[in-house]
């Protein structure tokens, strides 16, 4: 009977333990909205996700339906937007997922330069963006294929990397 009872296996103990690994401490936000400041805490862009949540396993925030403006007195004239986004804890840069668009705005309202990609990351302090892959950029009618691009949104500048093929209407 006493080695039973030294040998014997406490199942509630298990399944505590187990219930208190499977729940980790987080948050979530619905229709969220972040905004970057200057160094004298002016405005300078705002995100929107429908849904915003940490991530406990690698210290990121985990941003669903994303979409990034710039504040209008910087006359950034580029409206980002993406399935999916992360926010590593720590970093200046957003990595963005899914349907990935980056549409410039002119000043009557329409979409001028418009940039479609999967995947995109946004340095949005720097106003900054790039990706390694594939992007088609409609600039009206026309239409350009490319494998990389780096867009400085400030300056209105795209520099494309390889692979370039472009269609244009006359």
């Amino acid at each position: 009977m006493g080695s039973w009872y030294l040998t014997r296996v406490d199942v509630t103990d298990d399944v505590a333990s187990t219930r208190r690994s499977s729940f980790s401490l987080g948050y979530y936000i619905n229709d969220a909205k972040l905004f970057g400041v200057d160094e004298k805490g002016q405005p300078l862009y705002q995100i929107t996700a429908r849904r915003l949540e940490t991530s406990e396993q690698n210290n990121h925030l985990l941003l669903e339906d994303v979409q990034i403006e710039y504040w209008p007195r910087l006359k950034i004239s580029w409206l980002l937007t993406a399935t999916s986004g992360e926010v590593p804890q720590n970093e200046a840069y957003l990595d963005l997922q899914g349907g990935v668009k980056l549409a410039q705005r002119l000043e009557d309202g329409t979409n001028g330069t418009i940039i479609q990609s999967e995947h995109l990351r946004l340095q949005p302090e720097a106003f900054y963006a790039t990706t390694s892959e594939a992007v088609r950029i409609h600039l009206g009618q026309d239409q350009i294929d490319a494998t990389g691009i780096r867009a400085y949104l400030k300056d209105n500048r795209l520099e494309l990397e390889s692979n370039v093929h472009g269609q244009f209407n006359p």
